[in-house]
């Protein structure tokens, strides 16, 4: 008789698949393992990744944010005198040399061709947008007389036979700002601008012409017509050059003097100035009725910077070269002032805003920004000017062509 080896047979069978589902659950485990030590591997590479300067930021708009914000103050963390609190800007600073700076003639000279396109866009303003040009380039005097060429700001009443007619009002509608005009030149009909040389701001005159014929408008044309004309003002092109000489040249002083001067930025300075700009654009996002992850997208995409992350971390990667650039600047006007030990009064600065900005309300300006924020920009100007007036205006390299300003 054979012994029964079945039950041994299926014992061991049972025994090898215990085996193998142990083996199967060890490898499910190392899997599980192998996946969430990936996982966490990937997550601290990331984390690696991140700059320092990011990584208190979040990815993402926490609800805080999202609180409105009634109002913004520009003037949070500057002195009454306008310096940053806590900064002594001249420890920060090396090399700062703002006395006696050469500036190439290119730099600041304006040739005829940079006036005529300033002129020229000075017209298309007023005539596009409806801005005049600023009270600092207008001369209402009664003495000065129009030269052909001259830009000049008129209003005038046409009419045929005593009846005046469409399109011959240049008060008609909302314009209160008049027409700028070339005097001299073939830009209305007729002689019409030839007759207006030799006027001077304030006058009255008539000017009588004949419409073409044809015209636009039959009914107008080869009628005789006239035009009661006041001569508002000239904008004098001599001010314009040095207002655009005045520009260039402190252009040159920003680009080859404060933005190459070395700085140190301290860290709670640019902590400051993006916790200043967060809060800035909360404002912002309040006044468009906005909630800020709203508001958020368009900020992210009108920075020239476009970021990796989102969030608030992508909002202060997107603009912390532009902060970085500020506080350089901020910290190089300061050390200016501070070696200048220069103080302006709130007198002082109402009268540098106006001759800089006449076109401004220093009341409204002042109720905006707050005294010490606005000295702090009228500053910066006023140091602008203090370096151009001891500055090295370099001549004409010989050979170059002629025209503009000496």
């Amino acid at each position: 008789m054979k012994p029964n080896t079945k039950p041994n047979q299926m014992k061991t069978m049972q025994e090898v698949r215990k085996a193998q589902r142990v083996i199967i659950l060890c490898i499910a485990a190392l899997v599980v393992i192998l996946i969430v030590a990936a996982v966490i591997l990937i997550q601290t590479l990331n984390y690696r990744a991140i700059p320092d300067y990011l990584r208190s930021f979040p990815n993402n708009v926490p609800r805080r944010y999202d609180s409105a914000v009634a109002s913004y103050d520009y003037s949070e963390g500057l002195t009454e005198r306008g310096f940053w609190k806590g900064l002594t800007a001249v420890d920060h600073v090396t090399g700062l040399d703002f006395m006696g700076v050469e500036i190439p003639y290119d730099d600041y000279n304006i040739s005829d061709q940079e006036l005529e396109y300033a002129l020229y866009s000075i017209r298309q303003t007023l005539s596009e947008e409806g801005t005049p040009p600023s009270v600092k380039y207008r001369n209402e005097s009664p003495d000065a007389v129009i030269k052909s060429g001259d830009l000049v700001n008129i209003d005038y009443v046409g009419s045929v036979d005593g009846v005046e007619f469409s399109g011959g009002n240049s008060r008609a509608g909302d314009n209160e700002n008049g027409s700028l005009v070339n005097a001299g030149s073939e830009q209305f009909i007729d002689d019409f601008l030839t007759q207006i040389i030799g006027a001077s701001p304030g006058d009255t005159l008539d000017v009588n012409v004949t419409f073409p014929d044809p015209y636009q408008d039959p009914e107008l044309a080869g009628k005789e017509a006239l035009f009661v004309v006041d001569i508002n003002y000239i904008v004098d092109a001599d001010k314009v050059r040095e207002g655009l000489t005045r520009e260039k040249s402190q252009a040159y002083i920003n680009e080859n003097v404060i933005a190459t001067t070395d700085v140190i930025v301290p860290d709670w300075l640019i902590d400051q100035i993006q916790d200043k700009m967060i809060t800035m654009f909360r404002y912002f996002a309040t006044e468009q009725e906005q909630t800020f992850s709203e508001y958020l997208p368009s900020l992210l995409e009108a920075s020239e910077v476009k970021s990796k992350y989102s969030g608030i971390r992508g909002l202060i990667d997107s603009y912390r070269q532009s902060n970085l650039d500020t506080a350089r600047k901020y910290i190089t006007f300061q050390a200016i002032a501070e070696t200048l030990d220069l103080t302006l009064s709130d007198e002082e600065t109402e009268e540098y805003a106006a001759e800089r900005f006449p076109d401004a309300d220093f009341s409204s300006l002042a109720d905006t920004y707050g005294m010490p924020e606005l000295k702090r920009m009228i500053m910066s100007y006023y140091i602008l000017d203090h370096i151009s007036e001891h500055a090295v205006f370099l001549p004409r390299a010989t050979g170059t062509e002629q025209g503009g300003t000496p």
